[in-house]
């Protein structure tokens, strides 16, 4: 078989007996290596699959958490705003209270203060009647002293007297 195509028979020989040792390398790489590595390919794949579904369901129950916790803050939010509304009407209301009772405590101070002014008033006025009376009383017995035997002047000072208990007095 000389030469084939401008190839040498021993190069023809040698090719095909590398064509050979290569097919049996593969069969026997294939046997021995590719079920090993193709397994673990798989266990890999395998891995990686359920990582990726693991990290699926985390982000979903992320998502579910934020979605809850971003209610819970509306709520929370709302409830605040509920309990300073509250705060603020209560607020209001005792500080209505405390004035009306601010206004109370005022009229019944001034009532007693007026109560208390008309009785200093009466006290002074019955004070001043006691000192004209003494006084008049004393002017009188000085008079009727000097003057014991004038009927007249005596008539005279129990008429004063007597105008002077009756006549009401203002002060």
């Amino acid at each position: 078989m000389g030469e084939i195509i401008g190839f040498n028979s021993h190069l023809i020989n040698e090719v095909i007996i590398q064509l050979i040792n290569t097919a049996i390398l593969c069969f026997i790489l294939s046997k021995l290596v590719y079920k090993p590595v193709k397994a673990f390919l798989n266990k890999r794949s395998d891995k990686i699959d359920e990582k990726l579904k693991n990290a699926q369901d985390n982000l979903m129950f992320a998502n579910d958490m934020k979605e809850r916790y971003e209610k819970k803050l509306v709520e929370v939010e709302q409830e605040k705003e509920d309990i300073l509304d509250n705060a603020k009407k209560n607020g209001l209301e005792r500080r209505e209270e405390i004035i009306t009772l601010a206004k109370r405590e005022s009229e019944q101070m001034k009532s007693r203060a007026n109560l208390e002014i008309e009785r200093e008033k009466d006290k002074v006025k019955d004070e001043v009647k006691a000192q004209i009376i003494d006084i008049s009383s004393e002017l009188a017995r000085r008079i009727i002293r000097e003057n014991i035997n004038n009927d007249s002047s005596v008539k005279l000072i129990d008429e004063v007297i007597d105008e002077l208990e009756d006549t009401s007095w203002l002060v």
